[in-house]
């Protein structure tokens, strides 16, 4: 004891050190291509006395987690980061601590090892076995081309596969970016399909459904796009793909709309477009005699009932609101009955018109205006003659009053342009005799029109 006094009197000290030891003597990993591994050892001291330090590593890609420690026994976390490297690559470095016991070493070596996946055909090691999955299994093929570590079964020397594969994988991958690659390899041919044997005439006699049937030659993904170039056939699927076919074979349903369909034949063109190939039929459409002759009579009493609330308004036994609605029902199902038929359009702009529904009438008028080619005929007349009922300049409504005439002096024998020469001419707008004198000239010539005496 006073040998200890002593000593500390003369600032003798004596300190007993801790000693650490490690869980492992060295650190063997097995890490995945591209993948962050996580792990950790453990760091005690064997003489029970509390260590205290700090740990880094020699390697770059080993991060120590855990930078500093204290304690009787510590767990040291580390990650290794293995993204950029192939499999075969070997990774050496040290664990560094440095602590109140003095410095210490731990070695690690890391092995890139690739991942292959056990599917139903067996483990997959290469494109050839990958392209034998695809053939039994195109889906589970699809989802281990989208799995990371997909580029694993791409040998190093597949130089010119592995750049296919980097190209298509970029975003959001689809069944068709594996066709593509497995097309690019040389692994299979391209899937086509054809048009099987189809009716080239329908009769219908109202809304009815008619099948056309695709065959399909080769194994892979199909996607075929389907269109029509009229609204009288609608596709009920605009898009089928290789799980819509049975077998090698598929229906492709489409709905005929009678009210679209004209009066006698009408042609209709209907695709079939893949990716790398366009196929393409022309069905005729036919309205039996009973349907042609239903509509015909409803198009018959329509226009009479329009003829109807028509005088009813100008004789101002209806108003103008409900003169503009009776009229706009039964123009819209004469612009069902028929479609191509731009008269109705504008009679409805003028009803919309005089009812103050400005906006509805122009984008009538706005529609007409692009789809109409034709300029010299009665329709354009119409047209011109509703535009001067909106615009407020007397410079462009003489403009138009001007063509209009023009139009009416090459088509004299036409009512409708006549009917329009009644509101638009001065002189006939001006003198009562003169205006008498035209209809009664008109009527001569065999026109017996209800509007003449109105």
């Amino acid at each position: 004891m006073k040998k200890k006094i002593q000593d500390l009197i003369n600032a003798k000290f004596q300190y007993e050190k801790p000693l650490p030891e490690f869980s492992e003597e060295r650190l063997e990993l097995k890490v995945l291509t591209e993948e962050t591994y996580t792990g950790s050892f453990l760091v005690r001291s064997a003489n029970g006395i509390p260590i205290r330090g700090i740990v880094h590593t020699s390697n770059p890609r080993m991060k120590s987690l855990t930078r500093e420690f204290e304690g009787k026994e510590a767990s040291i976390k580390f990650q290794f980061d293995s993204v950029g490297l192939a499999e075969g690559d070997i990774q050496k470095g040290e664990f560094h601590l440095i602590c109140d016991g003095g410095e210490y070493s731990l070695s690690f070596t890391v092995s890139i090892v690739g991942f292959y996946p056990e599917t139903s055909v067996g483990r997959i090691q290469n494109l050839l076995e990958f392209s034998s999955l695809a053939k039994v299994s195109y889906e589970e093929a699809f989802r281990m081309f989208c799995a990371p570590f997909f580029f694993n079964i791409i040998e190093k020397s597949e130089k010119k596969e592995q750049i296919r594969y980097y190209g298509l994988s970029k975003g959001h991958k689809t069944m068709q970016d594996l066709e593509e690659f497995l097309i690019g390899i040389g692994k299979k041919k391209r899937v086509v399909f054809q048009i099987q044997d189809y009716e080239k005439t329908y009769h219908i006699n109202g809304d009815e459904k008619i099948a056309i049937c695709l065959k399909r030659e080769g194994w892979g993904y199909l996607e075929v796009h389907i269109s029509s170039d009229s609204p009288a056939i609608i596709p009920e699927k605009p898009k089928i793909t290789t799980a819509d076919f049975i077998g090698t074979h598929e229906e492709c349903t489409f709905l005929i709309r009678a009210d679209a369909l004209h009066g006698g034949k009408n042609y209709v063109r209907l695709t079939f477009e893949s990716i790398n190939q366009r196929e393409s039929c022309e069905i005729c459409i036919q309205k039996t005699k009973k349907q042609y002759d239903k509509e015909r009579r409803e198009k018959k009493r329509l226009l009479a009932e329009l003829t109807e609330w028509y005088l009813s308004f100008r004789m101002k036994k209806t108003v103008t609101g409900v003169w503009s609605k009776e009229s706009c029902i039964r123009l819209e199902r004469l612009r069902e009955l028929e479609p191509e038929n731009d008269w109705y359009v504008l009679y409805q702009a003028q009803a919309l018109m005089v009812n103050k529904q400005r906006q509805e009438a122009e984008w009538l008028l706005d529609g007409f205006r692009r789809g109409n080619r034709e300029k010299d005929n009665a329709l354009w007349a119409y047209y011109l003659y509703l535009c001067t009922l909106q615009e407020t300049e007397d410079f462009y409504i003489a403009k138009m009053v001007k063509q209009i005439q023009e139009i009416y002096y090459k088509n004299q024998e036409d009512m409708r342009l006549f009917q329009i020469m009644l509101f638009v001419d001065s002189k006939m707008n001006h003198s009562k005799s003169h205006k008498l004198e035209a209809l009664e000239e008109t009527y001569r010539k065999g026109v017996h029109s209800p509007l003449l005496y109105m």
